[in-house]
């Protein structure tokens, strides 16, 4: 799908403590009305209510990685909080029980790199929309998911 990153925001970097987990965690917090604008209008358009993410409206940018303590510290402490500005896609995409907007930030993919990470995490930058809350599988029809997907290329 070819996406136009044509919409415009920004967020606050929060790296996490790895005092619970030997593993690395963090995020970028963005505006919630991002994530509540889409999500109305999945519902509106449709008919598929979802359930907010447990964080609020983010960008996961680090995911449970292994980084060096002195790496990862010294960056905490110069980009806590740091406000970074992103690009995203209105193309929702789906894999039948996430929706999420993909996102452009070559700052956020640099800080991987800084930390010695592949700068393409598992995942590519994404902020969920939301997610199904029970996936009834009678009614679950990939075919649906499909056309949502391809929705935006008509």
């Amino acid at each position: 799908m070819n996406h136009n990153f044509e919409y415009k925001a920004s967020g606050n970097i929060v790296f996490y403590p790895k005092k619970y987990s030997n593993k690395a965690w963090s995020i970028l917090n963005c505006e919630v009305g991002i994530i509540e604008y889409y999500g109305y209008w999945m519902e509106k358009m449709f008919d598929i209510k979802l359930q907010k993410p447990k964080h609020g409206a983010h960008i996961t940018v680090i995911r449970e990685e292994q980084i060096e303590d002195s790496i990862y510290d010294s960056l905490w402490e110069k980009d806590q909080n740091k406000e970074i500005q992103f690009d995203y896609s209105n193309k929702i995409q789906t894999n039948g029980e996430h929706f999420w907007l993909p996102i452009k930030c070559d700052e956020l993919l640099d800080i991987r790199g800084s930390m010695g990470l592949v700068k393409k995490g598992r995942f590519s930058l994404h902020m969920t929309v939301g997610r199904l809350r029970n996936i009834d599988m009678e009614w679950f029809d990939l075919d649906y998911f499909n056309y949502i997907n391809g929705y935006y290329d008509k």
